[in-house]
């Protein structure tokens, strides 16, 4: 897939990852918003951002808490209006969140 000029003057002819490894891999688990900015901002994260034990944040770092968050908000029955694309989620530090937890639902047939 040919990048865009956008892409291009942003990120320069070789991002830390394709777009369309992106794709395949990440934007696939929730295809939401920009995909174009999406990219951009999940490149920068790899390129400027560490994890909250100071280790660099890495693609697959993303892409697997990207499906625990998922996974989440499945669990919690979450509405999708209230379920974060990768922009945005990327631009929180997603990637330093816990995504482990009891499932609520079981909690709230008991109370």
């Amino acid at each position: 897939m040919e990048l865009s000029k956008k892409i291009k003057e942003l990120l320069g002819d070789t991002p830390e990852v394709s777009l369309e490894r992106f794709i395949e891999e990440l934007w696939k688990l929730r295809a939401v918003g920009n995909v174009e900015d999406s990219y951009i901002n999940a490149v920068y994260a790899i390129r400027m951002n560490k994890d909250i034990y100071g280790n660099p944040v890495t693609f697959e770092i993303l892409v697997t808490k990207y499906k625990e968050y998922l996974q989440q908000c499945d669990r919690e029955e979450r509405e999708s209006r209230w379920i974060k694309g990768i922009k945005k989620w990327i631009i929180d530090s997603g990637y330093n969140e816990t995504y482990e937890g009891f499932d609520t639902r079981l909690r709230d047939r008991y109370l």
